[in-house]
């Protein structure tokens, strides 16, 4: 063979080895590949500010406190807005049992109210599986969405914290 042809068969597949090393390693880090996107939007997104700041005065490295000083301040907020979240969610959850029961009173009494209605027996009997049907679904939905909020709440914050790091 032609050792031109030898060489770019070696150099392409040399690219393509690399090519499915990165892919690998993006695999293995694949969890926290959307945090580090959204610190480089941050970033870029910042960058004109920094600018800014530089244009009234500011050192490079002012600037830089200054924005992560307000990056410190929304840290505060969001962490305070995820720890109220945590305790209404834990409360929603402990008082479960007493929606649920609030709820089957009101659908106890909406179905007497339909039945006292003068509406024809099908359209009765299908808005009463409806309702049946939701008086199922209800409870399920609020202790999936309780069960969700105590399982992101953690996750957010770690992401809070670490994402002015990063950006």
């Amino acid at each position: 063979m032609n050792r031109s042809l030898d060489a770019s068969i070696v150099r392409y597949v040399g690219y393509a080895l690399i090519f499915l090393f990165a892919a690998y390693l993006l695999y293995l880090v694949r969890g926290t590949l959307p945090l580090f996107l959204v610190a480089g939007l941050f970033a870029y997104a910042l960058e004109p500010v920094l600018r800014w700041l530089e244009g009234r005065g500011y050192s490079r490295r002012g600037a830089v406190g200054y924005v992560y000083l307000v990056f410190l301040l929304l840290f505060v907020l969001g962490i305070a807005l995820l720890a109220s979240a945590w305790q209404q969610a834990q409360m929603l959850i402990g008082n479960l049992s007493n929606y649920q029961t609030h709820y089957a009173d009101i659908v106890q009494s909406t179905q007497q109210k339909l039945d006292e209605l003068r509406l024809p027996p099908d359209v009765k009997k299908s808005i009463i599986e409806a309702v049946g049907e939701l008086q199922g679904r209800v409870p399920l939905f609020v202790r999936d969405v309780g069960s969700w909020v105590l399982a992101t709440v953690p996750s957010m914050g770690i992401s809070l914290v670490v994402l002015p790091i990063i950006t």
